[in-house]
């Protein structure tokens, strides 16, 4: 939040009622009555670890990532921060087109770089998506693997969508939305199982 410039754009936005929490490297603004800075590095994990143990899951409504740029930095942020967003919240990560900075001023940059912000968020696709991995709609359960890191799934297991845009990723936190299929065409030619059971059109 260097300068806390735009902390104070972010409170003009949201209103009067806002009350932010700002982290900075070298904190070189004060805090106001709807601010609190707090001096930490984004990459360490045991800086956030202090700050959950602070707040606490759950707390804020929104997190906005516009620190270092830097794709470890955004990754880890991301994975330590997400359980301190409250159901219904929103997640920001901006600048993320340093993803695609290779050996240029940050690390992990380059396209498709499996080290890099954007490669790492794409994986919350197929957490969003993981149960059709396991099951074939219509056909019924596939094979076994490859499924989705289990890692990935507990840290979003709440997670209801995942939007990309121009140097911007998007994550609203909440219960999977519930997917439900309504076999309208009995005819269909796809590797029908003839007379089906409830269970073997279930996703949970």
């Amino acid at each position: 939040m260097q300068f806390g410039g735009s902390a104070e754009m972010w409170y003009k936005y949201f209103g009067a009622e806002t009350e932010i929490v700002g982290i900075d490297i070298a904190p070189r603004s004060a805090g106001t009555s709807f601010l609190k800075v707090i001096q930490g590095d984004q990459g360490s994990t045991a800086f956030w670890d202090d700050i959950a143990r602070t707040y606490g899951e759950g707390y804020f409504d929104i997190i906005i990532d516009d620190g270092s740029h830097d794709n470890v930095h955004q990754i880890v942020t991301l994975q330590k921060t997400y359980g301190l967003l409250r159901d219904g919240g929103v997640y920001w990560c901006e600048d993320v087109h340093t993803s695609y900075y290779k050996n240029v001023r940050v690390q992990g940059g380059g396209l498709r770089n499996p080290e890099s912000f954007i490669e790492f968020s794409k994986q919350i696709i197929d957490v969003i998506n993981e149960k059709h991995t396991k099951f074939a709609i219509g056909v019924g359960k596939t094979p076994a693997g490859p499924h989705v890191d289990p890692q990935l799934l507990s840290l979003f297991r709440k997670v209801q969508g995942v939007h990309f845009y121009d140097s911007i990723v998007v994550l609203e936190k909440g219960e999977p939305l519930k997917f439900n299929r309504i076999n309208s065409a009995p005819n269909m030619a796809y590797n029908r199982i003839d007379n089906p059971q409830a269970e073997e059109f279930t996703l949970d």
